[in-house]
């Protein structure tokens, strides 16, 4: 590695979610083999996500490397469901389990898959299970089972035909990526060619999981992104559904703008050089979601507003982007999926906070 080695990825655009999860992720996956990794945004009016610290070749070859490690049937990617050996045991939406019992099994396989990988050291492994969430045995409504409560806000891959996220998605771009060569990984990631096996090249195709519109999606692209859901991370709560950081819940007020009324995604652009664990901060910080919300609702002057501004502003967040999220599909299976955003300057709006 030399001080000048830098892969600018695939510009896809930086009002996309999706292109966020690509940087988050190829960033998480590059400091897993290098040191000193640092991730950012070129300047412009049109930024595009870089990684500083590896070439494009080192880190093709590391996120093959992953995929090659995710196709091995011992890995939990390919893990099943011990009373359902057609589901992944990991997904974090799946279909209800018949009794005790099945939840039984499947806690005690799960516990005994985190501690291998825990013994193995495998961290970005288990940030990225930590951060999808789990099935949830603990949430109810009215005495009725809310499995979903406990998922993951940002795993949104369509549940049609008994899909779901590990053993469908993730196991199909494992596929794809560890099938390529090295080149044609990073061809892939820098936006050279663009090569949907997972999805056939399809216009509807959901390679890229729903953090952005359906369309044909590079899969070294995807399989990075899912990786860099590894860098929001999911409180469990008891009696209300788990909380995803950087995701706005939608507003019941009717006095605003129809738009407003959406659930949103708020993720930050930065100018400077960040190190992941810099990026996972923000992304958690309770500054992000509330300064997220004063620029969805045009109260930006308040003194909370300002106060979780300037911190971010110290971190090196220059901009926010909102990015609603939209429901398509019918009643019974609708399908969710983030939209292009807006940004939201900061560091000009302080001023006397209002009272």
């Amino acid at each position: 590695m030399t001080a000048e080695a830098q892969t600018e990825l695939a510009p896809t655009k930086h009002d996309v979610l999706f292109t966020h999860a690509v940087l988050w992720g190829a960033a998480s996956i590059a400091a897993t083999v290098h040191k000193g990794v640092r991730l950012g945004w070129t300047r412009g009016l049109s930024p595009t996500a870089i990684v500083y610290g590896i070439a494009p070749n080192e880190l093709a070859a590391a996120v093959r490397q992953r995929a090659l490690r995710s196709i091995e049937p011992s890995h939990w990617i390919q893990t099943a469901q011990p009373h359902d050996r057609t589901r992944a045991l990991f997904s974090p939406r799946i279909k209800a389990l018949p009794d005790a019992a099945a939840w039984t099994a499947m806690r005690l396989v799960r516990e005994e898959q985190v501690d291998r990988l825990a013994g193995q050291r495998a961290t970005l492994d288990l940030r990225l299970l930590s951060a999808l969430g789990e099935p949830s045995w603990w949430h109810h409504n009215r005495g009725k089972p809310r499995q979903d409560d406990s998922a993951s806000r940002l795993e949104m891959q369509p549940r049609n035909q008994g899909s779901e996220f590990v053993g469908t998605l993730l196991r199909k771009l494992a596929a794809a990526v560890a099938a390529r060569s090295e080149a044609e990984v990073a061809a892939g990631l820098t936006g050279v060619t663009r090569t949907d096996e997972a999805g056939k090249d399809e216009p509807g195709s959901r390679s890229a999981g729903n953090l952005r519109p359906p369309g044909p999606t590079d899969n070294a692209l995807a399989w990075v992104a899912m990786w860099g859901l590894a860098s929001v991370p999911v409180a469990h709560q008891i009696h209300t559904p788990s909380h995803t950081a950087a995701y706005l819940a939608s507003s019941r007020n009717t006095q605003v703008h129809e738009d407003r009324k959406a659930d949103h995604v708020v993720v930050p652009l930065w100018t400077d050089r960040w190190t992941v664990g810099r990026l996972r901060g923000v992304l958690a910080s309770r500054a992000l979601t509330g300064r997220g919300h004063a620029a969805l609702f045009d109260n930006v002057g308040c003194a909370k507003a300002q106060h979780d501004e300037v911190w971010l502003l110290q971190q090196g967040v220059r901009a926010l982007v909102l990015l609603p999220v939209g429901t398509f599909g019918s009643g019974s299976a609708p399908e969710r999926r983030v939209l292009p955003g807006r940004v939201a300057r900061l560091g000009v709006t302080l001023g006397p906070p209002s009272s």
